[in-house]
Parts: structure tokens; C-alpha cells; sequence
């Protein structure tokens, strides 16, 4: 059967491939062995270069590696993004506070025995007071932690509901003394006492004891136990004073004696107004600055001068001024950490960010 070429040369490519049929391979090999063109066609067929398979494995390994790279980052900005807001919301917690007239104290009253009780609010963590030269006025203050206020509350709570028994044998196994005392009552209810002393030139001592140490009556008695002529403030938390009790001459100006005092208050507000002056003119810098040199620098001061201006006011719980100058001191042991916290984790989540563009 004469067939012609150009039937052969469409089954050409199944049979250079092994892949016709036997009786088609037999009429291929029929019309080949007597036609030199589709002779020479299936020798270009058979020497036609197939296509070379890329064994190059650098770029598929340089893939994976960015992409477990970038798993890996997400990771730690999670876990960072977690610390950060576990540790800054213990330090808002922990961190005191100054407590007002009405949160800190109780009542005020004089006992028989010449004692100007104060009776606190459960909760409070610290307390001071101080005299000035040539003044018949005492300055007292309470300060607590979030933490420690609302645990005092919850105290409250399951004291209000025992009954008079109940109460007198969880004082007494606290206590462990067989006999409870008045001290023993006023230490369970955060009862402060003062004893007003006076010796022979004047002077004016406050002592927690109906008795003076020795050497405060060597030094400077014979001291007498004398009444409470004096005035006796309270400092509120924004600087606001309320007489607790009035035994002086009342003519002490309360603004003039706590002017001296708000020192740490205008330091630390002076920095964070500081901070976020650099922070806009960081961002600001970032936006329009057309060295792009310079905008990954400026990104990581803006990051850091935000990061401290947050962590000021997690630290100060949201509250700069300090009239006491107490909790000053400890603003600063967690103002670093807090701010390296917030600080790295924002600059890891921008390099997260910068990775994912470049995809």
C-alpha cells in the first residue's frame, strides 16, 4: 500500500519515541527503507536535544530558607507582643499610686489614752509624713498599687461577712498570741496612733508609742506626753491638702508647704513631652526626608521615642504628678525595661513588615 510522506511524517514522532503500535512500526519501517527525506527526518527526530532539566537547587533552597526565616520571625514578634503586654500590665499594676483623703483614711479620732488614732483603708502599701523647721504641722500621705488596692477591697469583703467569733479567731491565729491586744487590733485594721510629745524648749516629738525611746530623752527631754496641738494634713494624690486634725493655729498654707515638692513630677513630665517632641520629629523625618539612608536610623529613634513616651505612662499609670515625690523613685527601675520591651518588639514587627514587601 503506497501511503504517502506526509502521512508518515505525522506518525513520525510516536515511532522516533517507541511509542506506535507494532503494525504501525511496520509500515513506517516499509515506506523509510525505500524514501531518503523521511529516512533523514527521523535522524533529526532522534537527534533533537531534549529539554535539559534545571538541577540548580540554590534558589528553591534560598526560597525555603526566607520563608522559615519569616515563620520564625512571626514567632518572636508574637511572643515578644505577649511579654511586652504581660510585663507592661504588671508594672501598671504594681506600680504605686498616690491615694486620696477619701480612698486613704478612714476616721480620725483621740483615744482616753492621748493616742490620735488614723484608721487606713486596707490596701495601702506605704505611708510617710513630714515636719518643717519652725512648723507646728505634720504632712502625712498613703500610697498602694492597683494590685494591692483591689486585693484590700476583696480582704474587706470577706472580713464584712464573718461573724464576731469568726473574726476574733482568725485575728487571734494570725497574731498567735493568747491574749489579743489593742495593738493587735490596730495592726489588723491599719490603725496608725500618735502620741504627741513636748519638752522644756518647745520642742515638738510624734512618736507610734505612748513611750520615747532613751535616746530621744537623752538627746533632746525630758519629753512629756502633751496634747495634739498641732495641725495634721493630708496630701491627695494631685497635690491637695485636707486637715485631719486641728489642733494647732490653723494659719499654715498648705500651697506654700507642698510647693517644694513636685520636683520628680516636672522631670519626668519634662521627659515624656521630650520624648514625643523627638518622636514627631523622627516620623516627620521618616516622611519627607529624601535620603533613604537616613529614614531606617530615624525609624528606629521614632520607634524608641515613642516606646519611652508609652512606657512613661505605663509606668506612672497614666499619672505624672507626684506631690509626695514618693512613687518617683520608683518610676525609674521599670521605665527601661518597659521601654526596651515596647522598643524591640515594634522594631521587630516593622522588619516582619519590611519582609513581607520585599515578597
Amino acid at each position: 500500500m503506497d501511503i504517502s510522506c506526509d502521512v508518515i511524517r505525522d506518525i513520525l514522532p510516536l515511532y522516533a519515541e517507541d511509542l506506535a503500535s507494532p503494525a504501525t512500526r511496520e509500515l513506517v519501517e516499509s515506506h523509510l527503507s525505500g524514501c531518503e527525506g523521511c529516512s533523514q527526518e527521523l535522524e533529526r527526530l532522534k537527534k533533537a536535544q531534549k529539554i535539559p532539566v534545571d538541577t540548580d537547587v540554590h534558589s528553591l533552597q534560598r526560597v525555603s530558607a526566607g520563608l522559615r526565616n519569616r515563620r520564625i520571625l512571626t514567632v518572636v514578634c508574637v511572643v515578644m507582643t505577649l511579654v511586652s503586654l504581660i510585663w507592661s500590665g504588671m508594672v501598671f499594676m504594681t506600680t504605686p499610686i498616690a491615694l486620696s483623703y477619701e480612698d486613704a483614711i478612714e476616721s480620725v479620732e483621740l483615744r482616753e489614752d492621748g493616742a490620735l488614732a488614723i484608721d487606713r483603708a486596707r490596701g495601702y502599701t506605704g505611708t510617710g509624713s513630714w515636719f518643717f523647721p519652725d512648723s507646728d504641722d505634720e504632712f502625712t500621705y498613703a500610697s498602694s498599687s492597683r494590685y494591692d488596692w483591689l486585693r484590700g477591697k476583696w480582704e474587706d469583703r470577706q472580713i464584712s461577712q464573718m461573724s464576731e467569733a469568726e473574726l476574733e479567731d482568725y485575728v487571734q491565729k494570725r497574731y498567735v498570741k493568747q491574749h489579743l491586744t489593742q495593738e493587735d487590733w490596730d495592726r489588723f485594721y491599719t490603725v496608725s496612733t500618735r502620741y504627741c510629745f513636748v519638752n522644756e524648749q518647745g520642742g515638738l516629738y510624734i512618736s507610734y508609742t505612748p513611750e520615747l525611746e532613751d535616746q530621744v530623752q537623752e538627746e533632746w527631754g525630758p519629753y512629756t506626753q502633751t496634747e495634739h496641738n498641732y495641725d495634721l494634713w493630708y496630701v491627695d494624690g494631685d497635690g491637695t491638702m485636707t486637715l485631719l486634725w486641728g489642733g494647732g493655729d490653723g494659719e499654715t498654707n498648705p500651697d506654700v508647704a507642698i510647693s517644694g515638692r513636685n520636683d520628680f513630677a516636672f522631670l519626668y513630665l519634662a521627659a515624656f513631652v521630650a520624648s514625643v517632641l523627638v518622636a514627631a520629629a523622627a516620623f516627620l523625618g521618616i516622611r519627607f526626608l529624601p535620603n533613604p539612608r537616613l529614614k531606617p536610623h530615624l525609624r528606629i529613634l521614632g520607634t524608641v521615642a515613642a516606646s519611652l513616651a508609652a512606657a512613661l505612662l505605663i509606668v506612672s499609670g497614666f499619672d505624672l504628678t507626684d506631690p509626695t515625690g514618693q512613687r518617683s523613685y520608683f518610676w525609674g527601675q521599670h521605665l527601661l525595661s518597659v521601654t526596651v520591651l515596647l522598643a524591640v518588639t515594634a522594631l521587630l514587627w516593622q522588619w516582619l513588615h519590611a519582609l513581607d514587601k520585599q515578597r
